[in-house]
């Protein structure tokens, strides 16, 4: 016999409590899965609508948020619907294994109007900021600096006192009037032998009765006159054919001047002082390489910081309404995540889509590391991947980067008190890879900017002769960087997230450096060409007023010793006249 009225009691009990399960199966998958995402974060985590449906393991969320430990007032992740396949078998035993999760509308970084950390709560190890700012543009050290000093050396001097021509004319302008006023004493003073002998023949035919013996010497002296002025006329057309001499002595020596220049073998050239290409590569990237750095390695620890916290103390928010607690909260593993979404690297918005496999709270559980990987859309086409690995006795992080065609926004590089670059905008292929076990952090990332245009804006004060000339230099430089539409720049890392360190090589100081050197080189000809140029019409000047010079006095020398040679002879006729004359009166 069926008691129904037993039956129908149970049957009453049996729906009242399925109800209640039905009922209460959302708020308390709810409470379970916040326990378990904020485990994952270690920060506030906040849900919009949670739905669960226990016969076929779905789970359907909106507007998920997850507070970033390391900025709680900033999201790690924000997402505008989620939907999850849970593994109900596998949630009877304590354990939640997504077997795949989908996202829409992800987006990174995203303020909150409230702060997501717990009170008291202190922040794990594992997701400790990074101190890289501290080597962030740092007071940059004057490079270079030898470089400088030496060229504005050679700048500044003047190559004119190095001119053979300069050294010939200056001879020739302190030998020539010291010569010729030579032999104008010399004539003078024999027109003053001249004149004492015709007044010493004066007195003798006078007095026909002096002494014959004077008579002879003074015929002696008329002699030796007309030799001296024989010679001094000698001497003087010598003089004429040295002047010939020194006149193509300069002509040459200014022919050799002109060979020096088209030659370029001035002692003092800005050519034979280098610029060190790898200072100069320095000067002008380090503060973009940190950039760059500091971006990379703020995405690796954005994946870092997604990764559950193995080893930190959950402590809930004690102010919600509902609390569960378990002796050990269950291992959360999320076997395959896809989302879609926008993100920022570097400043620059994205739209990407990618997945992330084997995130676990119990990493050891798992037999395969977490793996990511990222590709954004449009032009911009960015890949990031990823394998984080906490299943051995060290964490092990590698991150590959890879951005074949990135668009760059124009900047400066350099110093405004050195050198200073514009860089337009092009574009840029990177390349990287970042390794990071336990502590110690090493890797490399490689930018080759492209389809781009370099100019140099301004350089510092090289010259005080420079100044007025230094756009034309400007120009010269640039015309030379017209043919350069790209530089390769490699980073490589070193040291810790904490303690970040680079070390960069470009060939950039290399395209400058020969730019530079070539325009001042250049500027350093045209100016010494200019100057030899004043200094040969100087020259030809000083030669042109110096051979009037010459000329004159040399005329007026010739007439007086051709006169002098005249007067001479008629004295020594005299001279023998008298002294014949004077032995026959005795």
């Amino acid at each position: 016999m069926i008691r129904w009225r037993s039956l129908l009691l149970r049957l009453l009990v049996l729906s009242l409590f399925a109800v209640s399960a039905y009922c209460l199966a959302t708020p308390i998958s709810r409470a379970l899965f916040l326990r378990a995402t904020e485990r994952v974060v270690g920060a506030e985590v906040q849900l919009g609508n949670f739905e669960i449906s226990l016969g076929t393991g779905q789970v359907q969320i909106t507007n998920w948020q997850l507070a970033d430990s390391r900025e709680p007032s900033r999201n790690l992740f924000q997402a505008k619907q989620a939907m999850l396949q849970i593994q109900m078998d596998e949630l009877w035993q304590r354990r939640w294994v997504i077997e795949r999760a989908f996202f829409e509308g992800v987006q990174f970084g995203t303020p909150r109007s409230s702060r997501g950390n717990f009170p008291n709560q202190p922040q794990s190890a594992d997701l400790a900021m990074p101190v890289f700012e501290r080597q962030r543009n740092p007071a940059a050290p004057l490079v270079l600096e030898d470089w400088w000093t030496e060229t504005k050396i050679i700048l500044d001097a003047d190559p004119r006192p190095e001119m053979e021509t300069v050294q010939v004319t200056q001879d020739l302008e302190r030998w020539w009037p010291a010569e010729l006023s030579k032999f104008e004493d010399n004539a003078a003073e024999l027109q003053q032998q001249s004149a004492e002998l015709r007044r010493e023949l004066g007195k003798l035919q006078q007095n026909p009765l002096r002494d014959r013996r004077q008579a002879a010497l003074t015929a002696q002296r008329a002699q030796q006159l007309g030799e001296d002025v024989l010679a001094a006329r000698k001497s003087l057309d010598q003089l004429w054919k040295n002047w010939e001499k020194d006149k193509q002595r300069l002509s040459q020596a200014s022919l050799r001047d002109q060979q020096t220049m088209q030659l370029g073998s001035i002692d003092l050239s800005v050519g034979a002082v280098e610029i060190n290409p790898q200072q100069l590569s320095q000067l002008l990237l380090k503060v973009y390489a940190e950039e760059w750095t500091a971006a990379t390695l703020d995405w690796l620890q954005c994946f870092q910081a997604a990764l559950p916290a193995v080893k930190t103390k959950f402590e809930g928010n004690q102010k919600r309404g509902f609390d569960v607690r378990f002796r050990e909260y269950p291992p959360l593993l999320i076997k395959k995540t896809e989302l879609t979404g926008a993100g920022n690297l570097n400043g620059r918005l994205f739209e990407f889509g990618g997945q992330i496999n084997h995130l676990s709270t119990a990493p050891k559980w798992v037999a395969e590391p977490v793996t990511f990987s990222l590709q954004s859309k449009g032009d911009n086409a960015t890949r990031l991947s990823g394998i984080i690995d906490r299943r051995g006795s060290q964490p092990c992080d590698t991150l590959f980067i890879a951005c074949p065609r990135l668009t760059t926004e124009p900047r400066s590089l350099g110093q405004t008190d050195s050198i200073l670059v514009n860089w337009s905008a092009g574009i840029m292929a990177l390349h990287g890879q970042i390794h990071l076990q336990a502590e110690q952090l090493r890797g490399s990332l490689h930018l080759q900017p492209s389809e781009m245009q370099l100019q140099v804006q301004q350089i510092a004060p090289l010259s005080s002769k420079l100044v007025n000339e230094l756009p034309l230099v400007l120009q010269s430089i640039n015309r030379t960087l017209q043919n350069v539409d790209g530089f390769d720049l490699s980073i490589e890392l070193s040291g810790s997230l904490q303690d970040p360190r680079f070390r960069l090589t470009s060939d950039l100081g290399a395209l400058l450096s020969d730019a530079v050197t070539g325009a001042l080189e250049k500027h350093q000809k045209d100016s010494t060409s200019l100057q030899l140029a004043a200094l040969q019409t100087l020259r030809q000047q000083n030669l042109s007023r110096l051979e009037t010079v010459v000329l004159a006095r040399y005329a007026q020398l010739k007439r007086t010793l051709e006169r002098d040679l005249v007067q001479v002879a008629e004295l020594r006729t005299l001279a023998q006249q008298t002294s014949q004359n004077s032995g026959q009166i005795r």
